[in-house]
């Protein structure tokens, strides 16, 4: 038998939602930087600037949402096996949904600027796979911590459970 009790797919939905949130505001906020890099070169052109904030913000919490779904798809099977390195699989999968989400983030920008001024720039979507390949580590090592946390509170309650049902019942107090 495995060191923890399988946790049922229904138990983890306010956890999704907690991955989900977090990684939707931080992406959005990030969002909101990534488009610097985007903005400096372009400083003259008026016609860029007023709807870039919406696309950094928009494609920030988009693929930020995106990215914690896939993150708590691939994250909640190994939970429900076992809990041991969670927090390390956690990091290691929030890298690569902090990667993909960067890129998407940064295709939606290019696009964008592209679109408005006929220039690619390559150099903001390096700039920010340095931001985002750590945010998703530290993001996904957190919500690992606390996906472990909640399969360590299930393991202690199906323990519970699991005692009182295997208590010896006294029978000498039954009505005869």
């Amino acid at each position: 038998m495995s060191s923890s009790t399988p946790l049922r797919p229904k138990s983890y939905s306010g956890l999704t939602i907690f991955v989900c949130t977090a990684s939707t505001l931080i992406a959005a906020f990030m969002g909101l930087l990534a488009m610097v890099p985007y903005v400096l070169p372009h400083e003259g052109e008026r016609d860029l600037l007023p709807l870039l904030p919406v696309a950094g913000i928009g494609g920030g919490a988009a693929s930020g949402l995106l990215a914690g779904i896939f993150w708590c798809r691939v994250m909640i099977r190994p939970a429900m096996l076992d809990r041991r390195g969670l927090v390390g699989l956690g990091a290691s999968v929030g890298i690569a949904v902090g990667s993909l989400a960067t890129v998407l983030l940064h295709a939606c920008l290019m696009i964008y600027v592209w679109a408005a001024t006929d220039a690619w720039h390559l150099d903001g979507l390096v700039v920010g796979l340095i931001f985002g390949i750590p945010s998703g580590a530290v993001l996904g090592a957190i919500c690992g911590y606390v996906l472990r946390c909640k399969a360590d509170a299930a393991n202690v309650g199906a323990a519970t459970i699991r005692m009182r049902s295997d208590a010896p019942h006294d029978s000498s107090d039954a009505p005869t």
